[in-house]
């Protein structure tokens, strides 16, 4: 299984529908995720439905215009809804039966209380409604520890404690990640970096690169082993990126 999405939105690449295409035909399944706000077509929905992903997530934080667009700047609620329909539509004329279409509800401090609307408008509509909780900046939560992240973005953090990742009193993360993904996914950016998890871009903290080296080596550098043996609390000798992770307590969510 492919995830054809990380530090981007995966409708504006023009290839999409052929890559997912030829996934395809290497069975190989396809999830994508999109805030679903570019101009979509009947042709293009068309396209995208028959293109047979395995999973579209639709982020859409908000139920109404006013909640939507303070964390969606700039982005047209309606035009989201709207284009969720569409896709709904053209899967049932299509008879598809496979491709999920998924709305990812993450929840704030400013929209926590539309929570009851998001699942009626979802069961108005027909599309499966996932309430996700929210994470502090991605680009920073695994070099710094919970109270540094908490401090920083506490605003956006819900009060209702069921949906916070947080214990708010002890600032720390209420359950730590115990991490598998050294050993079951990897993420290959558009570059050719490889990295060991979607919490990490740069290619400062890469573990090779896909255009210069097999992946097969790679998966088994030196790098890659020091990261698997921190993460299992053994002795290693190669700092990298998990070290720094593990050391701040898994922020990982």
């Amino acid at each position: 299984m492919v995830r054809l999405y990380n530090w981007g939105e995966p409708l504006l690449n023009k290839e999409l529908i052929k890559m997912v295409e030829y996934a395809g035909k290497n069975r190989i399944a396809i999830k994508i995720s999109t805030n679903l706000s570019l101009p979509i077509d009947d042709a293009q929905a068309e396209a995208i439905i028959k293109a047979n992903l395995q999973k579209i997530y639709i982020s859409c934080d908000g139920t109404s215009s006013t909640t939507y667009s303070t964390y969606h700047i700039g982005g047209n609620f309606n035009k989201v809804i709207s284009n969720m329909k569409l896709l709904l539509k053209k899967k049932k004329q299509l008879g598809n039966s496979y491709t999920e279409l998924i709305w990812l509800f993450h929840v704030f401090s400013h929209n926590e209380h539309e929570i009851e609307t998001a699942k009626a408008i979802a069961k108005g509509i027909g599309i499966k409604l996932s309430i996700n909780k929210i994470r502090t900046d991605m680009g920073k939560e695994i070099f710094e520890t919970a109270d540094k992240s908490i401090e920083r973005d506490s605003k956006w953090l819900p009060e209702n404690p069921e949906y916070n990742t947080f214990n708010m009193e002890e600032k720390k993360p209420k359950k730590r990640f115990d991490c598998r993904l050294l050993w079951t996914e990897t993420v290959i950016n558009w570059d050719g970096n490889v990295l060991p998890c979607c919490s990490v871009y740069s290619e400062t903290h890469s573990f090779g690169n896909i255009k210069e080296d097999t992946f097969k080596n790679i998966w088994n550098s030196k790098k890659y082993i020091s990261a698997r043996k921190e993460v299992l609390g053994r002795k290693n000798n190669t700092k990298t990126v998990c070290h720094i992770c593990k050391a701040n307590d898994y922020l990982y969510i």
